[in-house]
């Protein structure tokens, strides 16, 4: 997951959405490298974010690492 995604999960609650614009693609979202095709290097990425459910508050950094979440 993106930093920038990490971000504006933490400042949600349950039954909200947003848009979540991240421009600084270096430093928050998928950076030089992209996702080619479908995102380019460096790319601004916007996309609609909305909270389900949570079972508990993550802390910055959980998915940075690819562990595994537990409840």
């Amino acid at each position: 997951m993106i930093e920038g995604w990490e971000l504006a999960l933490l400042t949600m609650n349950v039954g909200e959405r947003a848009t979540v614009r991240i421009d600084d693609a270096a430093k928050f979202g998928y950076g030089e490298a992209g996702v080619p095709p479908i995102v380019p290097s460096n790319a601004p990425i916007e996309m609609e974010m909305e909270i389900l459910s949570a079972e508990e508050r993550l802390e910055m950094g959980a998915f940075a690492n690819n562990e595994p979440l537990t409840p």
